[in-house]
Protein backbone atom coordinates (compact mmCIF):
# COMPACT_ATOMS: atom_id res chain seq x y z
CA UNK A 1 0.00 0.00 0.00
CA UNK A 2 1.38 3.43 -0.07
CA UNK A 3 3.51 5.14 2.37
CA UNK A 4 0.79 6.62 5.78
CA UNK A 5 1.12 7.61 9.24
CA UNK A 6 1.16 4.01 9.49
CA UNK A 7 4.65 3.38 8.17
CA UNK A 8 6.39 5.27 11.01
CA UNK A 9 8.76 3.51 12.58
CA UNK A 10 8.77 0.80 10.17
CA UNK A 11 12.01 -0.50 8.83
CA UNK A 12 12.42 -0.41 4.90
CA UNK A 13 14.57 -0.88 2.03
CA UNK A 14 15.35 2.11 -0.50
CA UNK A 15 16.04 1.60 -4.03
CA UNK A 16 18.75 3.59 -5.51
CA UNK A 17 20.19 3.47 -2.52
CA UNK A 18 20.96 0.16 -1.74
CA UNK A 19 20.46 0.33 1.73
CA UNK A 20 17.81 -0.43 4.74
CA UNK A 21 16.92 2.81 7.02
CA UNK A 22 14.02 3.66 9.55
CA UNK A 23 10.99 5.68 8.55
CA UNK A 24 10.72 8.75 11.10
CA UNK A 25 8.40 11.39 9.06
CA UNK A 26 5.43 10.62 6.32
CA UNK A 27 3.64 13.86 5.69
CA UNK A 28 4.15 17.36 3.71
CA UNK A 29 6.40 19.84 3.64
CA UNK A 30 7.55 23.60 3.18
CA UNK A 31 9.69 22.68 0.32
CA UNK A 32 7.34 21.30 -2.07
CA UNK A 33 3.80 19.86 -2.65
CA UNK A 34 2.69 15.91 -2.58
CA UNK A 35 3.72 13.37 0.66
CA UNK A 36 7.15 12.45 1.65
CA UNK A 37 8.84 9.94 3.24
CA UNK A 38 11.43 10.94 5.79
CA UNK A 39 14.36 7.87 6.32
CA UNK A 40 16.79 7.96 8.66
CA UNK A 41 19.37 5.59 6.88
CA UNK A 42 21.16 2.88 8.55
CA UNK A 43 24.71 4.13 7.07
CA UNK A 44 26.01 7.15 5.94
CA UNK A 45 24.26 7.63 2.75
CA UNK A 46 21.70 10.21 3.07
CA UNK A 47 21.86 14.04 2.52
CA UNK A 48 21.48 15.66 5.82
CA UNK A 49 20.02 14.92 9.38
CA UNK A 50 16.16 15.24 8.84
CA UNK A 51 16.54 19.19 8.44
CA UNK A 52 16.04 20.46 4.78
CA UNK A 53 15.66 24.47 4.54
CA UNK A 54 16.08 25.10 7.92
CA UNK A 55 12.99 23.00 8.78
CA UNK A 56 13.42 19.90 10.84
CA UNK A 57 11.45 16.95 10.08
CA UNK A 58 12.96 14.40 11.84
CA UNK A 59 16.42 13.72 14.26
CA UNK A 60 19.09 11.37 13.00
CA UNK A 61 22.87 11.41 12.12
CA UNK A 62 24.38 13.74 9.64
CA UNK A 63 24.07 12.15 6.35
CA UNK A 64 21.71 9.21 7.61
CA UNK A 65 18.54 11.46 6.27
CA UNK A 66 17.03 11.36 3.26
CA UNK A 67 13.48 12.86 1.96
CA UNK A 68 11.59 10.79 -0.50
CA UNK A 69 7.97 11.59 -2.51
CA UNK A 70 5.68 8.96 -1.94
CA UNK A 71 5.08 9.25 -5.62
CA UNK A 72 8.34 7.72 -6.56
CA UNK A 73 7.79 3.97 -5.07
CA UNK A 74 11.37 4.21 -4.41
CA UNK A 75 10.74 2.92 -0.18
CA UNK A 76 9.74 -0.51 0.60
CA UNK A 77 8.70 -1.94 3.42
CA UNK A 78 11.39 -4.47 4.02
CA UNK A 79 10.26 -8.11 5.20
CA UNK A 80 10.62 -9.44 8.68
CA UNK A 81 12.86 -11.80 8.29
CA UNK A 82 16.73 -10.91 8.69
CA UNK A 83 16.86 -8.14 6.32
CA UNK A 84 17.95 -5.47 8.61
CA UNK A 85 20.81 -7.48 9.18
CA UNK A 86 21.87 -8.03 5.61
CA UNK A 87 24.68 -6.43 3.81
CA UNK A 88 23.35 -3.82 1.25
CA UNK A 89 25.10 -5.43 -1.31
CA UNK A 90 22.82 -9.16 -0.63
CA UNK A 91 19.44 -6.61 -0.42
CA UNK A 92 18.80 -6.18 -3.54
CA UNK A 93 19.62 -10.00 -4.66
CA UNK A 94 17.12 -10.76 -2.00
CA UNK A 95 14.57 -8.04 -2.53
CA UNK A 96 14.04 -9.55 -6.27
CA UNK A 97 13.95 -13.24 -5.07
CA UNK A 98 11.46 -13.06 -2.33
CA UNK A 99 9.30 -10.23 -4.30
CA UNK A 100 7.83 -9.31 -0.99
CA UNK A 101 5.10 -6.93 -1.00
CA UNK A 102 3.54 -5.22 1.67
CA UNK A 103 -0.16 -6.02 2.63
CA UNK A 104 -2.55 -3.80 1.58
CA UNK A 105 -3.86 -1.57 4.18
CA UNK A 106 -7.41 -1.74 4.40
CA UNK A 107 -9.64 1.31 2.68
CA UNK A 108 -10.36 4.55 4.87
CA UNK A 109 -13.98 3.28 4.87
CA UNK A 110 -13.32 0.34 6.53
CA UNK A 111 -10.27 1.26 9.09
CA UNK A 112 -12.36 4.17 9.92
CA UNK A 113 -15.21 2.98 10.57
CA UNK A 114 -13.45 0.29 12.74
CA UNK A 115 -11.24 2.61 14.62
CA UNK A 116 -12.31 5.97 14.56
CA UNK A 117 -14.85 7.74 17.12
CA UNK A 118 -16.78 8.99 14.38
CA UNK A 119 -18.12 8.19 10.18
CA UNK A 120 -15.84 9.19 7.67
CA UNK A 121 -17.77 11.79 6.62
CA UNK A 122 -17.50 13.74 10.01
CA UNK A 123 -13.72 13.89 9.63
CA UNK A 124 -14.03 17.61 8.30
CA UNK A 125 -16.68 18.43 11.08
CA UNK A 126 -15.28 21.02 13.39
CA UNK A 127 -17.15 20.20 16.34
CA UNK A 128 -17.61 16.75 16.01
CA UNK A 129 -13.81 16.23 15.99
CA UNK A 130 -13.64 18.55 18.67
CA UNK A 131 -15.50 16.34 21.06
CA UNK A 132 -13.55 13.24 19.78
CA UNK A 133 -10.24 15.22 20.68
CA UNK A 134 -11.39 15.96 24.30
CA UNK A 135 -11.99 12.55 24.95
CA UNK A 136 -8.74 11.12 23.31
CA UNK A 137 -6.19 13.29 21.94
CA UNK A 138 -4.99 10.48 20.07
CA UNK A 139 -8.33 11.03 17.86
CA UNK A 140 -6.49 13.44 15.83
CA UNK A 141 -5.07 11.46 13.48
CA UNK A 142 -8.68 10.28 12.36
CA UNK A 143 -9.29 14.35 11.48
CA UNK A 144 -9.25 15.96 8.26
CA UNK A 145 -5.87 18.03 7.16
CA UNK A 146 -7.76 21.24 7.58
CA UNK A 147 -8.30 20.66 10.92
CA UNK A 148 -4.79 19.39 11.73
CA UNK A 149 -3.98 22.98 11.46
CA UNK A 150 -6.03 24.65 13.47
CA UNK A 151 -4.36 25.31 16.58
CA UNK A 152 -6.54 25.44 18.86
CA UNK A 153 -8.09 22.22 18.34
CA UNK A 154 -4.52 20.97 18.04
CA UNK A 155 -3.73 22.17 21.53
CA UNK A 156 -6.77 20.38 22.82
CA UNK A 157 -4.93 17.28 21.11
CA UNK A 158 -1.94 17.36 22.73
CA UNK A 159 -3.36 18.37 26.53
CA UNK A 160 -5.26 15.09 26.48
CA UNK A 161 -2.20 12.61 24.97
CA UNK A 162 -2.11 13.57 21.19
CA UNK A 163 0.39 12.78 19.20
CA UNK A 164 2.78 15.59 17.90
CA UNK A 165 2.70 13.93 14.29
CA UNK A 166 -0.95 13.91 13.59
CA UNK A 167 -0.61 18.06 13.45
CA UNK A 168 0.17 20.16 10.52
CA UNK A 169 3.83 20.93 9.79
CA UNK A 170 2.82 24.40 11.08
CA UNK A 171 1.69 23.74 13.97
CA UNK A 172 4.91 21.75 14.55
CA UNK A 173 6.99 24.29 14.36
CA UNK A 174 4.47 26.12 16.97
CA UNK A 175 6.30 26.64 20.47
CA UNK A 176 3.10 26.09 21.75
CA UNK A 177 1.93 22.93 20.41
CA UNK A 178 5.10 21.45 20.94
CA UNK A 179 5.73 22.02 24.67
CA UNK A 180 2.20 20.58 25.13
CA UNK A 181 2.57 17.80 23.29
CA UNK A 182 5.93 17.31 25.07
CA UNK A 183 4.16 17.52 28.41
CA UNK A 184 0.81 15.81 27.82
CA UNK A 185 2.25 13.03 25.67
CA UNK A 186 2.83 9.43 26.13
CA UNK A 187 5.47 8.77 29.51
CA UNK A 188 6.38 6.39 27.47
CA UNK A 189 7.27 8.15 24.50
CA UNK A 190 10.05 10.34 24.43
CA UNK A 191 9.96 10.38 20.55
CA UNK A 192 7.51 13.19 20.31
CA UNK A 193 10.42 15.56 20.56
CA UNK A 194 11.04 14.09 17.13
CA UNK A 195 8.12 15.13 14.86
CA UNK A 196 9.11 19.23 16.33
CA UNK A 197 9.40 21.14 13.23
CA UNK A 198 12.21 24.78 12.89
CA UNK A 199 14.75 25.31 15.83
CA UNK A 200 12.57 23.64 18.75
CA UNK A 201 14.57 20.71 19.11
CA UNK A 202 17.86 23.20 19.77
CA UNK A 203 15.48 25.38 22.23
CA UNK A 204 16.67 24.63 25.92
CA UNK A 205 13.10 25.00 27.67
CA UNK A 206 11.24 22.36 25.39
CA UNK A 207 14.04 20.03 25.30
CA UNK A 208 13.93 20.53 29.01
CA UNK A 209 10.38 19.73 29.54
CA UNK A 210 10.72 16.73 26.71
CA UNK A 211 13.19 14.87 28.75
CA UNK A 212 11.52 16.08 32.28
CA UNK A 213 7.98 14.22 30.92
CA UNK A 214 9.03 11.02 29.17
CA UNK A 215 9.64 9.48 32.51
CA UNK A 216 10.45 5.53 30.67
CA UNK A 217 12.11 6.93 27.34
CA UNK A 218 13.83 10.48 28.51
CA UNK A 219 16.58 8.89 26.38
CA UNK A 220 14.62 9.23 23.25
CA UNK A 221 13.91 12.91 23.64
CA UNK A 222 17.67 13.56 24.56
CA UNK A 223 18.77 11.86 21.34
CA UNK A 224 16.10 14.14 18.98
CA UNK A 225 17.82 16.94 21.02
CA UNK A 226 20.44 19.09 19.02
CA UNK A 227 23.93 17.77 19.45
CA UNK A 228 24.87 21.09 21.78
CA UNK A 229 22.07 19.93 24.35
CA UNK A 230 23.48 16.93 24.62
CA UNK A 231 26.46 18.90 25.78
CA UNK A 232 24.57 20.80 28.11
CA UNK A 233 25.24 18.93 31.60
CA UNK A 234 21.50 20.55 32.79
CA UNK A 235 19.79 19.08 30.25
CA UNK A 236 21.48 15.54 30.64
CA UNK A 237 21.09 15.44 34.19
CA UNK A 238 17.40 15.80 34.02
CA UNK A 239 17.32 13.28 31.22
CA UNK A 240 19.07 10.62 33.29
CA UNK A 241 17.44 11.36 36.71
CA UNK A 242 14.29 10.56 34.46
CA UNK A 243 15.88 7.50 32.77
CA UNK A 244 19.40 6.62 33.37
CA UNK A 245 18.95 5.30 29.80
CA UNK A 246 19.50 8.25 28.42
CA UNK A 247 23.13 8.86 29.11
CA UNK A 248 23.41 6.64 26.16
CA UNK A 249 22.46 10.15 24.09
CA UNK A 250 24.91 12.47 25.89
CA UNK A 251 28.24 13.64 24.51
CA UNK A 252 31.06 11.60 24.81
CA UNK A 253 32.45 14.39 27.34
CA UNK A 254 29.31 13.56 29.56
CA UNK A 255 29.71 10.12 29.82
CA UNK A 256 32.80 10.70 31.36
CA UNK A 257 31.44 12.69 34.19
CA UNK A 258 31.01 11.13 37.37
CA UNK A 259 28.50 12.85 38.78
CA UNK A 260 26.28 12.09 36.33
CA UNK A 261 26.76 8.60 36.12
CA UNK A 262 25.98 8.51 39.72
CA UNK A 263 22.89 9.88 38.84
CA UNK A 264 22.25 7.65 35.92
CA UNK A 265 22.78 4.29 38.36
CA UNK A 266 21.30 5.44 40.68
CA UNK A 267 17.81 5.59 38.11
CA UNK A 268 18.72 2.20 36.87
CA UNK A 269 21.44 0.15 37.04
CA UNK A 270 21.63 -1.32 33.92
CA UNK A 271 22.89 2.56 33.10
CA UNK A 272 26.67 1.50 33.92
CA UNK A 273 26.35 0.23 30.17
CA UNK A 274 25.83 3.54 29.00
CA UNK A 275 29.14 5.54 30.63
CA UNK A 276 32.89 5.57 29.42
CA UNK A 277 35.00 2.75 30.23
CA UNK A 278 37.08 4.82 32.89
CA UNK A 279 34.31 4.87 35.15
CA UNK A 280 33.61 1.01 35.19
CA UNK A 281 36.70 0.88 37.00
CA UNK A 282 35.02 3.48 39.08
CA UNK A 283 34.10 1.18 42.63
CA UNK A 284 31.65 4.16 43.19
CA UNK A 285 30.03 4.10 40.54
CA UNK A 286 29.89 -0.36 40.70
CA UNK A 287 28.83 -0.32 43.19
CA UNK A 288 26.09 2.02 43.34
CA UNK A 289 24.66 0.89 39.89
CA UNK A 290 24.81 -3.08 41.56
CA UNK A 291 22.94 -1.76 45.08
CA UNK A 292 20.63 0.22 42.69
CA UNK A 293 19.99 -3.97 41.35
CA UNK A 294 19.62 -4.73 44.64
CA UNK A 295 16.45 -1.99 45.37
CA UNK A 296 14.55 -3.21 42.55
CA UNK A 297 14.10 -6.58 43.99
CA UNK A 298 11.30 -7.74 46.74
CA UNK A 299 11.62 -10.83 49.07
CA UNK A 300 15.08 -11.18 48.04
CA UNK A 301 14.52 -11.62 43.94
CA UNK A 302 16.83 -10.81 41.51
CA UNK A 303 16.44 -7.97 38.94
CA UNK A 304 16.55 -8.29 35.51
CA UNK A 305 18.90 -5.26 35.12
CA UNK A 306 21.57 -6.59 37.46
CA UNK A 307 22.87 -9.14 34.72
CA UNK A 308 23.65 -6.07 32.88
CA UNK A 309 24.98 -4.03 35.66
CA UNK A 310 27.59 -6.92 36.61
CA UNK A 311 28.98 -7.73 33.15
CA UNK A 312 29.73 -4.08 32.82
CA UNK A 313 31.12 -4.40 36.02
CA UNK A 314 34.25 -6.89 34.98
CA UNK A 315 37.03 -4.26 35.23
CA UNK A 316 36.10 -4.69 39.23
CA UNK A 317 35.40 -8.16 39.24
CA UNK A 318 38.52 -8.39 40.99
CA UNK A 319 38.01 -5.89 43.49
CA UNK A 320 36.64 -7.60 47.02
CA UNK A 321 33.92 -5.07 47.59
CA UNK A 322 32.27 -5.55 44.26
CA UNK A 323 32.92 -9.22 44.38
CA UNK A 324 30.84 -9.76 47.95
CA UNK A 325 27.94 -7.38 46.17
CA UNK A 326 27.51 -9.28 43.48
CA UNK A 327 27.64 -12.73 44.61
CA UNK A 328 24.87 -11.44 47.48
CA UNK A 329 23.12 -10.80 44.56
CA UNK A 330 23.31 -13.86 42.11
CA UNK A 331 25.62 -16.89 43.44
CA UNK A 332 25.71 -17.69 40.03
CA UNK A 333 28.97 -14.88 39.62
CA UNK A 334 30.51 -16.88 42.06
CA UNK A 335 32.32 -17.98 39.00
CA UNK A 336 33.73 -14.50 37.58
CA UNK A 337 35.32 -13.75 40.35
CA UNK A 338 39.14 -14.82 40.61
CA UNK A 339 40.48 -17.71 42.69
CA UNK A 340 41.86 -15.98 45.31
CA UNK A 341 38.64 -14.27 46.23
CA UNK A 342 36.51 -17.56 46.03
CA UNK A 343 38.59 -18.39 48.96
CA UNK A 344 37.58 -15.46 50.94
CA UNK A 345 35.39 -16.39 54.16
CA UNK A 346 32.92 -13.34 53.35
CA UNK A 347 32.45 -14.31 50.32
CA UNK A 348 31.89 -17.83 50.57
CA UNK A 349 29.49 -16.73 53.07
CA UNK A 350 27.72 -15.04 50.74
CA UNK A 351 27.77 -17.36 48.18
CA UNK A 352 26.65 -20.42 50.32
CA UNK A 353 23.37 -18.23 51.64
CA UNK A 354 22.32 -16.69 48.45
CA UNK A 355 22.68 -20.12 47.35
CA UNK A 356 20.84 -22.13 50.04
CA UNK A 357 18.15 -19.11 49.70
CA UNK A 358 17.60 -19.64 46.02
CA UNK A 359 17.24 -23.28 46.71
CA UNK A 360 14.56 -22.98 49.67
CA UNK A 361 12.59 -20.96 46.76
Amino acid sequence: GEPTALWLGKRVFVEGKTGTGCVRFVGKTVFANGTWLGVEMDKAVGKHNGVVDGVRYFSCQHEHGLMLPQSAGAVTIASKTAVADMEASDLVAYMEAVKYQEPEEPPPSEWHSSRAPFPQTERANRQVVAAAVAKDGLNLCFAASRLKGDKELVLVAMRNGGQLCDASIELRADREVVVEAVRHGDRSSGGQLQFACGDLCADKAVVLDAVRHSSTAAGSALWHACASLREDKEVVVAAVQANGMGLAYASAELKRNKEIALHAVRQTGEALECVHESLKHDKDVVLTAIEKCRALTSGGGLHAHFFVAWRHAKPLWGDKEVALAGVSQCHHVFDNIPDELQHDEQILSAFETRKNFVEEK
